[in-house]
């Protein structure tokens, strides 16, 4: 029997999708992580399949439903279901719910029109209609960061990642704690958010402290907002000793901003966000780690496993998540004049 892609990922030890962009070096890929998975390969003899001409009639096509495309976190998802795709020869094309301006287009029009057999919903609901479409239709689907009872789900636990985020705060003696998050009365919030601050609140009140409505900052996920978010905050003076930003790329944010002000990180603020960016090493940052390899492959799998046998009902698959503490969050004891 050939090797196949999970042949090298199981020798190298690393994921498929890093076996993917290790064999197409891909620069976010340390150079011995590369030499690792190439020596696996070299081993089994494994080479990438040549993608298939999209011209055969007898391809079989997946949709990814994103609502970005350049954000990192989408980008690993897109990258991993396509990589496992790619391995089982079936083309992945992906799709956006809605265009730039905000209108939305319907994903069940694109899925007639190009012949898709199998769809990946990532992190924000589509229509009913749409959805109504992918029952009626029985078109295998697999959701990831939200759960919907007629499909498989692949997702992470996003209270408990808020409240892991926000004890590990209160464990180092921070009882002035703020959040970085989208707007909660935002009627097309993702669940994701919503689901973290459920469980930053969660930690606060378990711990009988306040939350101060003044240090509940809104952004859009980027760096450039959560920045722009809390120098209000930081400038009065009246700042939190610590921050929970939702995600990676807004810590990053609010690093940046309490720095420019003079403010040192950890010793004046401390600072944690979630996912384990490809750049939250380098930059010292304690973060709540998803499986940003894994929650691809499995919902990937997933979908491949309906697509040849539309008779097993859905599930849900809970991935695990991990505290990585890094230089960004200290002792409140440690904090020096």
């Amino acid at each position: 029997m050939s090797p196949t892609i999970r042949d090298v990922a199981n020798a190298a030890g690393v994921s498929i999708a890093t076996v993917s962009r290790a064999l197409r070096h891909h620069t976010n890929i340390s150079a011995e992580t590369t030499m690792r998975v190439q020596a696996a390969a070299a081993e089994l003899n494994y080479k990438l399949p040549i993608r298939q001409s999209s011209s055969k009639r007898d391809i079989q096509k997946v949709a990814i439903v994103v609502p970005f495309i350049g954000r990192w976190y989408f980008a690993q998802i897109i990258e991993g279901v396509e990589a496992v795709m790619r391995e089982r020869g079936i083309e992945a094309v992906v799709f956006r719910p809605n265009t730039s301006s905000g209108e939305i287009v319907s994903i069940a029009e694109h899925l007639e029109h190009f012949g898709i057999q199998g769809v990946v919903l990532v992190s924000k609901p589509i229509s009913e209609t749409d959805m109504s479409y992918l029952v009626r239709k029985r078109v295998p689907t697999v959701m990831v960061d939200m759960f919907d009872k007629r499909f498989t789900a692949v997702v992470i636990d996003d209270i408990a990642v808020g409240r892991m985020a926000t004890e590990h705060l209160i464990n180092l003696g921070h009882t002035r704690i703020g959040i970085v998050s989208s707007d909660p009365n935002d009627p097309d919030e993702f669940s994701t958010p919503s689901h973290r601050r459920e469980g930053f609140l969660q930690a606060l009140k378990i711990a009988g402290i306040e939350n101060n409505p003044n240090w509940n900052l809104t952004a859009d996920f980027t760096a450039r907002s959560a920045d722009a978010a809390v120098r209000g905050v930081l400038a009065s003076g009246n700042y939190p000793t610590a921050i929970f930003a939702a995600s990676d790329e807004m810590a990053i944010g609010v690093i940046g901003a309490a720095r420019r002000m003079g403010l040192r990180v950890p010793q004046d603020i401390s600072v944690i966000g979630v996912d384990n960016h490809d750049i939250a090493e380098s930059v010292g940052l304690t973060t709540v780690g998803q499986p940003v390899d894994a929650i691809p492959e499995v919902a990937a799998w997933q979908l491949i496993s309906r697509m040849e046998s539309n008779e097993e009902p859905p599930n849900k698959f809970v991935l695990p998540v991990q505290l990585i503490v890094r230089e960004s969050t200290a002792s409140i004891r440690n904090i020096q004049p």
